[in-house]
């Protein structure tokens, strides 16, 4: 019988609690200031890091949480003088920064984002294509 281990080595851990997120390269999110529904965006965070808003440009959000975002997005306001106290919520609606590495015998090896819906092993044997034909039952995985 052929015995083949496929690993799996994850990246970063997506957790149950989105918001509690480090915001990273290729998430998405919602950028919302209270009373100023002109100033709503919808952005993803770049590969330098940054999201672009209305008014204050380009803002380096990579490495914050959704919370820590917020309060940088309103200092950015507050000192380009548009608002005088703004109250900025940021909502992490898509999580692409935290990715898992597929290897071994699968139909698609390759690197892969971790969401809401593939959070665990299962699923994401599964966004790679299933195990290949010759792959065992046999899984591993390593955590960096």
């Amino acid at each position: 019988m052929k015995r083949i281990v496929l690993g799996i080595f994850l990246m970063a851990l997506a957790t149950a609690g989105l918001a509690s997120e480090t915001l990273g390269n290729g998430d998405a999110v919602r950028v919302t200031v209270f009373q100023q529904p002109d100033l709503t965006t919808d952005a993803r965070v770049s590969e330098r890091g940054t999201i672009k808003l209305p008014l204050v440009g380009d803002v380096k959000v990579a490495g914050m949480s959704p919370a820590e975002a917020g309060k940088q997005i309103a200092e950015d306001l507050k000192r380009g003088q548009y608002l005088k106290n703004p109250q900025v919520n940021v909502a992490l609606t898509t999580l692409r920064s935290q990715q898992v590495s597929v290897l071994g015998l699968v139909a698609r090896p390759g690197r892969y984002a971790l969401d809401d819906t593939s959070s665990n092993l299962a699923d994401v044997i599964a966004a790679a294509g299933g195990i290949a034909a010759g792959g065992a039952d046999t899984a591993s995985s390593r955590r960096r």
